[in-house]
């Protein structure tokens, strides 16, 4: 089974140092092999001294173009790495996440999974909103989402963690 971890760098000094970091801790803690890392970056010097030290640890760098106003969705343009495709699965991190093993012997493949929204955003009364104009039922609710006392649409995965198998990848690019 073939897994790849992959993740998104903003041209930033933050962004750049936490996937160096990243990084670091799928190769040396959860022992992920670098050939199944993938950052996709967003740099504006391609001579950067960032992309030759990401480069001496051998995993794969490629270059995309920002999504919207790079404030949200901005993982997606991960998806347009046709090579992303050769896994049974891939996934997304953004790069203040960490995992210390590999989980690729957790991953459900009937379904795309990911990590509840660590806050209530956008409220649910904008989510039912948009549920009801686009004439698709609410799935249910979750208690309450990692941080506050909030509460979130079942679906609303955006806690820097994507865990999205193979044959759900196409479909989510081309939504």
């Amino acid at each position: 089974m073939k897994v790849y971890y992959s993740c998104l760098v903003d041209d930033s000094p933050k962004y750049q140092y936490e996937s160096w970091l990243w990084v670091k801790t799928l190769i040396e803690f959860a022992k992920i092999l670098p050939e199944n890392i993938w950052v996709h970056y967003i740099v504006a010097n391609e001579e950067d001294d960032y992309l030759k030290k990401m480069a001496s640890t051998g995993v794969n760098l490629v270059r995309v173009n920002s999504f919207g106003d790079m404030k949200y969705c901005n993982k997606i343009v991960q998806l347009s790495n046709d090579k992303l495709y050769c896994a049974d699965a891939v996934i997304l991190m953004d790069t203040d996440t960490f995992l210390t093993e590999d989980i690729s012997g957790y991953i459900d493949f009937d379904k795309v999974n990911g990590r509840v929204v660590t806050k209530g955003h956008p409220p649910t009364f904008i989510f039912e909103d948009i549920l009801t104009k686009a004439n698709i039922k609410n799935a249910g609710y979750y208690p309450k989402v990692i941080i506050g006392d909030y509460k979130t649409i079942h679906g609303n995965l955006n806690g820097g963690l994507y865990i999205i198998p193979q044959r759900f990848l196409v479909k989510i690019n081309k939504s």
